[in-house]
This record gives C-alpha cells, structure tokens and sequence, in this order.
C-alpha cells in the first residue's frame, strides 16, 4: 500500500510544480534609478564646492515611470523664490545614458547613482582652460 502512494504522490507533486506562475506571484520589474522627484542639492566647480543661492535649490526633476520628464527652475524676485520656468518632454534610457528630448532637442547625461543623489559631470572649455563641473540631485 505505501508503494502506491508513492508514485501518486509523485506524480501530483510534477503536476503542481508544472503549473505556470500566475501574473499576482511574479516579482515586479524593477524600477529604474532615476524615477522619481529630484531637487538640485549642490554643485562643483573643478572639484571645489559652490555656495548656491536659495532659490538655485528649489530647482527640481521630475522623471516619471512612463517616460514623462519635467523640470522647474527658480529665480529670487524680491526676496522671494518664484517659478521662472518650467520645461516638460520625455526621457528614454540606452544603457547607463539617459536622453532627455524637450521640444524636439535631445540631450544625452550619464548620472552616477550613490544612495538618495546622482550627479551630472560635464566640461566647458574656453580657450586654453578647461572647466569641470558636477551637479549633485537629491531625492525627494
């Protein structure tokens, strides 16, 4: 009698494990780093911090998970930071670059995720001297 249950135990057991997960068990796809809202939190100029104004860091990013983009910037109007500008367009992501399109422009970054921030590093070159500098955004 034991021997009998064996192979129906068996062949039950191959039957429950051959079952296709359904689509609620599957583990959720994960996020990509840079969705989410981000805020301008410091920036470097040839490796020496920049004090930035008030206003400088209310500037924010908005990367939704839909491939939505927008940013806000503002200026200091009297002793009050207000909304000078607002941009929105679309991202898409190649790789470890992000290319950002706002009214039909692209522009490609490559930031570099550590915990709550990325940073921007760009160069600007005029005549023989080289500026390096490098954005810091921290989540919000």
């Amino acid at each position: 009698m034991k021997k009998a249950k064996l192979p129906l135990l068996f062949a039950l057991a191959t039957t429950l494990m051959a079952c296709p997960q359904k689509d609620d068990d599957m583990p959720p796809e994960p996020m990509d780093s840079i969705i989410g809202t981000w805020k301008y939190f410091k920036s470097y100029e040839n490796g020496e911090e920049v004090t930035l104004e008030p206003c400088d860091t209310e500037e924010t990013l908005i990367y939704s998970a839909n491939g939505a983009y927008s940013g806000s910037n503002y200026d200091e109007v009297n002793g009050t930071c207000e909304l000078e500008e607002t941009t929105s367009g679309t991202w898409t992501k190649n790789g470890s670059i992000y290319n950002i399109t706002i009214e039909g422009e692209t522009e490609s970054q490559e930031p570099v995720f550590e915990e709550d921030t990325f940073y921007l590093e760009y160069s600007d070159t005029e005549g023989s001297t080289t500026t390096t500098y490098k954005e810091v955004y921290k989540r919000q």
